[in-house]
């Protein structure tokens, strides 16, 4: 039997749950900040991972904004779901991608509240510093260095270097988890935030969404 057609980037996938899959498939709802890298990248992730619906918003870059966006789509399905009669057809997990840049003062205090499900993915001091974790295990601490980094080893492309150039980091999940889960050990002993830079938890996303993937029993593209 061939494989099933890939899906471009963005192309829509009907994230609800037929009746037939509830066990099977999983529903995840990832709102993300930033004008493009992150959303083009959970897109691919979302293509990479044939096993779990992933919904993929994109919301400003306020964590606070990005935060209510979630509760928001999360409560919306949870009522539909009641109107529905079907009270398990809900998002399984919703997560929360944010950078801290000049959102220092609002993360604090949101990792301090409890966020009733939703689960907070935070790189410090920028997304690109996942995106180099994949080809680097030493990104740079501030954010501008990280985000020239990014553009000298080949990730992103564009005037504005935003455009993530996926290809590049491609089968190299595994390193990027490597790095990431060093960079927080190293960090471990730090208790006042944010100077835990450079730091990202975005592998826990990836390792979330590979997770139920491999319950599915669906195969994973290369990530």
């Amino acid at each position: 039997m061939g494989k099933p057609p890939k899906r471009a980037i963005g192309a829509p996938r009907n994230t609800r749950r037929a009746s037939g899959e509830r066990a099977a498939r999983a529903r995840v709802l990832v709102v993300v900040g930033g004008k493009r890298t992150e959303d083009d990248y959970f897109r691919w992730v979302n293509q990479q991972i044939r096993g779990v619906n992933v919904r993929v918003v994109s919301k400003g870059r306020d964590p606070r904004g990005l935060l209510e966006e979630a509760t928001r789509l999360r409560d919306e399905e949870r009522a539909t779901a009641r109107r529905a009669d079907d009270a398990s057809n809900v998002y399984d997990a919703v997560w929360v991608v944010t950078d801290v840049d000049d959102f220092a003062r609002d993360l604090a205090q949101l990792r301090g509240r409890r966020l009733d499900g939703i689960a907070l993915a935070i790189s410090n001091p920028c997304f690109e510093v996942w995106l180099v974790a994949h080809v680097d295990p030493n990104p740079k601490a501030a954010g501008a260095a990280v985000r020239g980094q990014a553009r000298e080893l080949g990730l992103v492309s564009g005037n504005d270097g935003k455009a993530p150039l996926l290809e590049q980091i491609a089968g190299r999940f595994a390193h990027a988890e490597r790095t990431a889960l060093r960079l927080r050990a190293q960090h471990a002993g730090v208790s006042e935030f944010p100077a835990d830079a450079p730091s990202t938890n975005v592998d826990m996303v990836v390792r979330d969404l590979l997770d139920r993937a491999a319950s599915s029993g669906m195969p994973v593209e290369d990530l």
